[in-house]
């Protein structure tokens, strides 16, 4: 894992944030203050504290707009919601293992662990779709067998309604 900074280890930076963010106090000002109050935190720490929290807000910003858009774009579509939710969180425990600077098993198996039934979700909700497909294009192709027999008689309408099928696209509720 990355190693914590001063600010961090010591609970300082939301408040760093909101000295920088709501008092308008400078780097300088800032270090100044908190050295005051006995915290060995330099000039250059307070402003990577500061970069870094406004560099995961913007993530997490980025993350919700991501997520409203998803739920917007898959409504009524279970599987599609589902599918990108699990896509989602597995792409935050890939970023996490990127951010890795040293991959610890005894300290990171929790994440792995983690990892584990995402992935297996994702396998099953892709079955889950394949099955449905294939459900569908099944009973398209009874329907073409039941309409052969019907309307043999009949081949440039038996031709229609097979054209008429065929550009069907069911949709998941």
């Amino acid at each position: 894992m990355g190693r914590r900074s001063k600010a961090e280890m010591l609970d300082l930076v939301e408040r760093i944030v909101r000295m920088h963010d709501e008092e308008k106090l400078t780097f300088d000002q800032i270090a100044d203050k908190l050295q005051g109050e006995d915290y060995d935190i330099s000039r250059e720490s307070a402003r990577r504290s500061y970069n870094n929290a406004a560099a995961k807000a913007e993530k997490y910003k980025l993350a919700a707009e991501s997520a409203r858009e998803i739920v917007n774009a898959a409504k009524g579509t279970n599987t599609d919601l589902a599918e990108a939710a699990n896509s989602v969180v597995a792409n935050m425990f890939y970023d996490r293992i990127m951010r890795m600077d040293g991959l610890d098993f005894e300290n990171d198996k929790d994440l792995f662990k983690a990892m584990a039934p995402v992935m297996t979700n994702q396998v099953r909700l892709a079955q889950a779709r394949l099955n449905w497909q294939n459900g569908v294009e099944k009973t398209k192709a009874a329907i073409y067998d039941e309409l052969a027999k019907q309307l043999g008689e009949n081949p440039g309408l038996l031709s229609q309604l097979q054209q008429a099928i065929a550009g069907l696209k069911v949709k998941e509720k």
